[in-house]
């Protein structure tokens, strides 16, 4: 019984160090490849560790079980290997919310809508994708705040991506100005203030419009693209900050100073800075 005991702890064990060495072979390879694989290569390396990882723990558990020779135990090892298909079902039963945030998560994993490092937004939860779980996935916010969502959310949800495709966003800023303002002026100073701000793109091309004609005044706007969702909310609040300084210069009393980054929550949410 010793003899069978050991066999059997050696077993597990053995499982156990191959999923971690599986884990540590993947996580140098990435550390070597810093730089040189994508985030969405990167994703699916994290996905396969974790899976294999499980596997093999799994395996080794029932394999030691099943080599101890006690009836009861060999007979649940052999069960479990022999109708592996009809536990699942069961299992899917019995736990079908962990099965549909594991199968979400492979899916995920593999298709893609979000990857490691990107910037997303689901339900009003706007951060930088920390990590994809089996079951769990974690968000980043700009405030430090960690937010775990189920998969099973993530794969029913909408998902805004401001990172997966092209990570260039609008910065937006409008200005309500009086009937006796120079427009024309105030253009120009717009558009001097986005080039000599350090954080515009110069594709696509920034623009100054007369948005709306009111019996108040005019709003004139300005839309000028940065690298990514967080430079564009710096850009728009140097804006802010830079056209208020230049209208009160000119003597130039605005109406009202609005804008902020394209698809920023809205007034009276609350405060939320994009993430990175």
């Amino acid at each position: 019984m010793l003899v069978r005991l050991s066999i059997a702890f050696a077993v597990v064990a053995g499982a156990v160090l191959l999923g971690w060495l599986v884990n540590r072979a993947i996580a140098r390879y990435v550390r070597t490849r810093a730089g040189g694989l994508d985030p969405s290569t990167i994703t699916k390396l994290h996905m396969v560790e974790r899976l294999v990882r499980v596997t093999l723990i799994v395996a080794g558990l029932l394999l030691g079980l099943y080599l101890l020779e006690i009836e009861p135990l060999r007979r649940v090892a052999v069960g479990v290997f022999a109708s592996a298909g009809i536990v699942g079902v069961a299992l899917a039963f019995a736990a079908q919310t962990t099965a549909a945030n594991l199968i979400s998560g492979l899916i995920i994993a593999f298709v893609q809508p979000l990857r490691l490092g990107d910037a997303v937004k689901v339900d009003n939860n706007l951060g930088t994708v920390e990590e994809i779980g089996l079951f769990y996935s974690r968000l980043r916010t700009w405030d430090n705040t960690r937010v775990i969502i189920p998969n099973q959310v993530l794969s029913k949800n909408v998902i805004h991506n401001y990172t997966v495709q092209d990570a260039r966003h609008p910065a937006v800023v409008e200005l309500r100005l009086g009937y006796g303002a120079d427009v024309s002026w105030a253009r120009e100073m717009l558009l001097q203030e986005v080039c000599v701000s350090g954080l515009s793109l110069a594709e696509p091309e920034p623009k100054v419009e007369a948005t709306a004609v009111d019996d108040q005044g005019i709003t004139v706007r300005v839309v000028a693209w940065a690298a990514n969702r967080s430079h564009s909310w710096d850009l728009s609040v140097l804006l802010r900050e830079r056209a208020a300084a230049r209208l009160a210069e000119a003597g130039i009393v605005p109406l009202a100073i609005q804008g902020g980054a394209l698809g920023s929550r809205p007034p009276g949410a609350g405060p939320e800075r994009p993430a990175s």
